[in-house]
């Protein structure tokens, strides 16, 4: 272990509640890459992240959670692993999403695919596809949705 995992122990070990990744590469004046890196590789079992992507010193020195025992933790490794990025993904994009109304007196602003591929016959579908080409300012998406408030009334 070189200056540059040390270092990062340091600024870890200095914040008990916990430190985010872009915090330590902030202080260290690095990129992030460098330090996820050393975390996910040299620092491995020596620090942990928390539900809140903090970072914090391991106090068992096994590469589990403080408290708990590491032949618990090890099974389920890898899908919290999955769960833990995949809910990093959802943070990302949560501010970015796409919202479009359910019900309209008007277009609607999405059409039902029946297929991956597109039917221009379908007037819904050609009416959205025209919609899109005639302004610049709107693109197509594809997708599914994931939230859906009914309207009442």
């Amino acid at each position: 272990m070189g200056d540059f995992e040390n270092k990062i122990l340091q600024i870890i070990g200095s914040h008990p509640k916990g430190i985010k990744e872009k915090d330590i590469s902030h202080i260290m004046g690095c990129n992030r890459k460098d330090v996820n890196s050393a975390l996910y590789g040299a620092l491995k079992g020596l620090c942990y992240q928390d539900s809140s992507y903090c970072w914090h010193l391991n106090s068992t020195g096994n590469g589990s959670l403080k408290g708990e025992p590491s032949t618990s933790a090890a099974p389920h490794k890898r899908l919290s692993d999955l769960y833990r990025y995949y809910l990093n993904c959802l943070s990302l994009e949560g501010s970015s999403g796409i919202s479009a109304f359910l019900k309209s007196k008007f277009s609607l602003n999405y059409a039902e695919l029946p297929s991956l591929t597109v039917d221009s016959s379908d007037e819904t579908i050609a009416k959205l596809i025209a919609k899109v080409s005639a302004d610049k300012k709107l693109s197509a998406n594809l997708g599914h949705p994931v939230l859906r408030d009914d309207l009442q009334g």
